[in-house]
């Protein structure tokens, strides 16, 4: 009978089970292009349904509250006409992402344009975000303590914070504007990691924007739907 030989492929080692000898190669070989094509065809495929609805529907959003005069002015509609326009400038970063995926991510367009997608797609994403968090806390003083409500949320402080969320994530997202364009197997590639030396400062903006991107907005969500409940 023919020998058995199997293949474990894990951080560029490749161990022979017929002869118990382990062979180290300079590159994880066809595990990490069997990982990029998934990461590329989910991609493409979540893109391609995300994109169309994202870019109509927003567009409808902000047609339907500019024509509501009776409500233009108020708390709620300031922060929905911003979190519609927001989430409508993502829509916009899509198309080109998309273009990259099918392309197998080859990007051939200039590193500018590859630093300012990436720019954008933060400065949009964070900001939905933060602006879903002013939502939420503005229903939750509405309903808890509808004066200070009144007094508080005027239309020219709500756009004041809103003008200040974009503030802050347009500023503190300027790291992402080093993020250009990286020639990985002699492919320029946008949207992945530099070069090894740069993984821990993007891993410690990763641990920020989890804390105060994700877990601290989502907490707060939480919080003040649970108590709308009650």
């Amino acid at each position: 009978s023919g020998s058995l030989i199997t293949a474990v492929c894990f951080s560029g080692t490749f161990i022979n089970s017929s002869s118990n000898t382990t062979v180290t190669t300079a590159t994880t070989g066809s595990c990490y292009s069997n990982d990029t094509q998934f990461k590329y065809s989910a991609y493409t495929f979540t893109y391609i349904l995300v994109f169309p609805v994202a870019f109509l529907c927003n567009i409808g959003a902000l047609a339907v509250f500019l024509r509501q005069n009776k409500f233009r002015n108020s708390a709620s509609q300031v922060v929905m006409i911003n979190l519609a326009i927001s989430d409508w400038c993502f829509s916009l970063t899509l198309p080109l992402r998309l273009a990259y995926y099918i392309r197998g991510g080859i990007w051939d367009f200039p590193d500018w344009l590859c630093r300012l997608y990436v720019y954008a797609f933060y400065v949009n994403l964070y900001s939905s975000i933060l602006l879903l968090t002013l939502l939420s806390f503005l229903r939750w003083l509405a309903v808890a303590y509808p004066m200070k409500h009144s007094s508080m949320a005027t239309t020219r402080r709500i756009v004041l914070v809103c003008l200040g969320i974009w503030v802050f994530v347009a500023v503190t997202s300027v790291p992402f504007l080093f993020n250009g364009v990286v020639n990985r197997d002699e492919v320029p590639r946008c949207f992945e990691p530099g070069p090894r030396r740069s993984w821990s400062i993007l891993l410690g903006f990763n641990y920020v924007g989890l804390v105060f991107g994700f877990l601290v907005p989502f907490f707060t969500i939480i919080f003040c739907y649970s108590k709308l409940i009650r």
